[in-house]
């Protein structure tokens, strides 16, 4: 398998910087132990980047919790909500949502633990295998995830949004997030810096490599340089760049801001 390393866009061209992606706890998500990586962009959107996802949603999900809340009653509204879209090989992707106790799987698995968020007639939403929702591609698209407080999520709600599976390798980004507890935001995340205000977004773009392909998680322009440093192909504003026709060998593709190195 070819591996891909990611570098800093801030670093020289061809230093290798192995604390790339080193965070992960951001406002309060985080990877809990799985493989996405995650970064926060100037603007304040959430990118999250998945490689190598298989068909495992577990190993590439980003998860965070909470307890006692204003509003985080038996019975009481809830309503988690984001727009995310996502960029990759694949034209779309899946993700799941999951809530609860999930692991381990076991004889006396404990479904109480699971009755944190649940429907009108108080079965756990988001158990087990979680609630599969609707693709997201290339454009933002809102995505939520709506119930009621049921007995275990007045102490404990635990959300995993999990991003793993076939055709998931890319980067999705996550913006304007928040949390609705009977009918009122008490938590907020990746909300838009004000126009203006924000860094150019260039900064925030992220690239990896799969089946010959340079993918970028926005448009910019791309230049792919040989281990002597010279230009070997470039493209202007793409979100990917093909490079089978490349000899075999070591790579350095600027993207944007963003760096990525690669084995032919």
């Amino acid at each position: 398998m070819k591996k891909i390393y990611l570098l800093s866009a801030v670093a020289c061209l061809f230093a290798f910087n192995a604390n790339a992606y080193e965070d992960d706890f951001i406002d309060g998500w985080g990877t809990d132990g799985g493989k996405a990586k995650i970064a926060k962009t100037a603007s304040g959107t959430l990118n999250i980047t998945v490689a190598d996802a298989s068909a495992d949603y577990n190993a590439q999900l980003i998860s965070t919790s909470w307890q006692k809340l204003e509003g985080q009653k038996q019975g009481k509204t809830f309503k988690l909500s984001w727009e995310m879209n996502f960029h990759g090989e694949a034209d779309s992707a899946t993700y799941l949502i999951m809530a609860g106790k999930t692991f381990p799987w076991t004889a006396d698995f404990d479904q109480g633990n699971n009755l944190q968020v649940v429907d009108a007639a108080g079965a756990s939403l988001g158990q087990g295998y979680g609630v599969r929702q609707k693709k997201v591609g290339k454009d933002y698209k809102l995505c939520t995830f709506e119930g009621l407080v049921g007995e275990w999520g007045q102490d404990s709600i635990r959300i995993q949004l999990n991003l793993g599976g076939e055709g998931s390798d890319g980067v999705f980004n996550i913006k304007n997030m928040k949390l609705e507890l009977d009918g009122k935001v008490v938590k907020e995340w990746f909300t838009e810096a004000a126009e203006g205000t924000a860094i150019a977004e260039e900064a925030a773009v992220k690239a990896f490599v799969a089946n010959n392909v340079i993918f970028a998680s926005e448009a910019a322009d791309v230049v792919v340089y040989n281990i002597n440093g010279v230009a070997v192909k470039s493209a202007k504003n793409v979100t990917s760049l093909d490079v089978a026709d490349l000899k075999a060998g070591l790579y350095i593709a600027k993207v944007g801001n963003a760096t990525v190195k690669f084995v032919k």
